[in-house]
Parts: structure tokens; sequence; C-alpha cells
């Protein structure tokens, strides 16, 4: 963990960072209740397992991004919730995929997709866990090249989903895009990376009002 550099970030900046993943927490447990309640209703049991893995994926990353923000950086700790923090991207991103590739694809396919995903997932994990900072280049580029992997299933989601669940589901992945971009400034600009976590909080917004309203 020696290796593990830490941002700095001013006290102002660290309180924002972790105010707003702490309303990212509140948001996941509002999604990880709403998805359960709404497949369980619906007696989607494979929907019910998604919205576990979707909702839960979720308030981890958020709450450890929360504690990792919210830790004095003259901790130890937060070097090993830094490690966390990236990791738990990684589960995130497959998270959100298990929706789409188990219930909306569904069949063979759904489940290759959901193997890739989660493949890719461990992969990154163990390469964030391993060193961090010589993989980083490697996870950002494994951070997107995730995140629009679903261009590959595109028809297939296309065929199953309304038009405005398309749109919900295009329109996070752009919002995470430009927030990704905002990442890689925010370490020499004030408040960037405050302004990142809000564009993070607004793709997971558009991206949950879609699973739930077009795919469980």
């Amino acid at each position: 963990m020696s290796k593990v550099s830490i941002p700095k970030y001013s006290l102002s900046e660290e309180l924002i960072n972790a105010i707003s993943h702490g309303l990212g927490v509140g948001l996941g447990i509002v999604v990880l209740v709403l998805t359960i309640c709404f497949s369980a209703a619906h007696h989607n049991v494979i929907g019910v397992v998604s919205s576990c893995i979707y909702g839960s994926t979720m308030i981890i990353m958020y709450l450890i991004s929360c504690l990792y923000h919210a830790l004095s950086p003259k901790l130890k700790a937060k070097k090993v919730f830094r490690v966390l923090d990236h990791c738990d991207i990684y589960a995130f991103i497959a998270g959100c995929y298990t929706p789409y590739s188990l219930c909306l694809i569904g069949g063979i396919k759904g489940w290759v997709i959901f193997g890739i995903i989660w493949a890719c997932a461990i992969i990154g994990i163990l390469l964030n866990a391993i060193n961090l900072e010589k993989y980083q280049v490697i996870s950002n580029i494994m951070y997107l090249g995730m995140g629009w992997m679903i261009i590959i299933s595109f028809n297939s989601i296309r065929k199953e989903i309304l038009l405005p669940g398309l749109v919900l589901l295009v329109l996070g992945g752009i919002v995470y895009t430009i927030g990704a971009i905002l990442y890689g400034l925010g370490a020499n600009k004030k408040y960037l990376h405050c302004i990142f976590h809000f564009f993070v909080l607004g793709g997971s917004i558009l991206h949950f009002l879609s699973i739930l309203l077009y795919v469980l």
C-alpha cells in the first residue's frame, strides 16, 4: 500500500466528494428496494436476483467512495479505500449490465454477456489490487471499454426495449463518459473531481430509470 498515491484535494472538495456519494448510498438503497419489489410483484425470479446484484453493487461503490473521501489523508486506511474505490467501479459496471443481460436479452446470449462482463470485472479488480498505480491507464481504458461493450448487443437490446428505455440507457452512458473525462482532468483543476461525482450520480439515475421502467 505504500506505493498507492493519494490525490491532493482541499477540505471543501473532499467534503463535497463525501456528501455527494453519501447521497449515492441513499440512491443505491432506493434502487435496491424498488427493483426487488418491482420484480417480486411480477414474479420475476431472475429479476429479483439481478436487482440484488445491481442494487448491492451500487450501494457498495458509493459507500466505499464516500468513506474514502471522508477519511483523512494522514490515515493509512485511506490508501486501502482508494484501491477498494477503484475496484468497486468494475463491480458496479458489471452489476449494471446484469439486468440488461439476464432480464432483457436473456437466453444463452444474455448469459454469455453476463459471463464476459463479470470476467472482465474480476480481471480489472485483480489488476487494481495488485498495483493500482501501475495499471491505472489500463483500468481507465477498461472502465470505458466495459461501459460501452453494450454496443456489441445493441441490436438485441433495441429489439427488446422501448425507445424511451433505450434513450435513457444511451444518455446514461454519455453522462458517465463525460464524467470519466472530467475525472481525468480533475487532478489538476479544483472542484472538477466534485463535478465528476455528480455526473456519476446522473448516469446512475438515468440507468436506474431505464432498468426499472423498461427492463424488469
